[in-house]
């Protein structure tokens, strides 16, 4: 049984929508600028105005600026809301996960990563998004095979063009990191802005001589995904082999907009505040 690592770190405590409530009433007008919600949440500028762009977080566009209403807050701070767990990875995947979305997976074994990515593919198709596969550690074969068993139509999701699988590790040899993001913005483009879902997943036992080099090319990524319509689900595993890979795996948390944290029988969506 693989064993999850639980940890995020959180800009904002929520104790309940009354609190909410009482706090915004208290701080801020009931229509707010950019820089009246950057400050209250002690984010950047750039990442609210990024947050209004995707329709993240609801807002009204006058000329080259920006009014947030006060109750749009309100439900978008809800949405992000920390609670006890949330019964199940459908749930997850099923509430209002909307582009942009980046979330970090903190594993210990790489067998789950295949189920994992699988129950979140189903959901995409379901939305009916169009979905991409980035392949590290895995390989193309051993996706089309486990894929298909679990009922995803590959072949015919290619040839559809709904479906799309990379090796990004040979991008990542050919191109280095921009090879990688290079294949993102591609994919962004060839579904015209269209929302699309997207995972890969790294064992980081590949990259233990090279974790300056790993951590650069995620803080790159992750500013890449957030301008693209995606949410991209990141499963990361850190095996036992290479005891320095959980200190590691904390170190990408800041570099991802939430944390998906599978622990016994209730798996939790932790979205961090930026």
């Amino acid at each position: 049984m693989a064993y999850w690592l639980i940890f995020n770190r959180l800009n904002v405590t929520f104790y309940g929508k009354n609190a909410i409530l009482e706090k915004i009433e208290k701080m801020l007008p009931k229509l707010l600028t950019i820089d009246d919600v950057a400050k209250y949440l002690s984010v950047d500028d750039n990442t609210v105005y990024r947050w209004c762009r995707s329709g993240t977080l609801p807002a009204i566009k006058l000329g080259r600026d920006w009014r947030i209403e006060q109750q749009d807050l309100e439900g978008f701070l809800l949405s992000r809301k920390v609670g006890r767990g949330d019964g199940s990875l459908k749930n997850i995947f099923t509430r209002r996960l909307s582009a942009p979305e980046h979330i970090l997976v903190m594993l210990t074994e790489a067998e789950p990563v295949f189920s994992l990515e699988i129950e979140f593919f189903k959901e995409a198709l379901k939305k009916g998004k169009p979905i991409v596969k980035g392949c590290w550690w895995q390989k193309q074969e051993d996706v089309h095979r486990r894929y298909s068993e679990a009922g995803i139509p590959v072949r015919e999701l290619e040839k559809q063009g709904k479906m799309f699988i990379a090796d990004l590790w040979e991008q990542y040899r050919k191109g280095g990191a921009q090879g990688v993001l290079d294949i993102w913005r591609e994919m962004a483009e060839k579904w015209n802005g269209q929302e699309f879902w997207g995972a890969g997943s790294h064992l980081l036992d590949e990259w233990k001589d090279n974790w300056a080099e790993f951590l650069y090319f995620k803080s790159e990524l992750h500013k890449v995904l957030c301008d693209l319509p995606v949410v991209a689900l990141c499963p990361c595993v850190a095996t036992s082999a290479v005891p320095e890979g959980a200190r590691e795996l904390l170190n990408l948390v800041p570099h991802h907009s939430g944390t998906l944290v599978l622990a016994t029988d209730r798996p939790s969506f932790l979205r961090s505040a930026v």
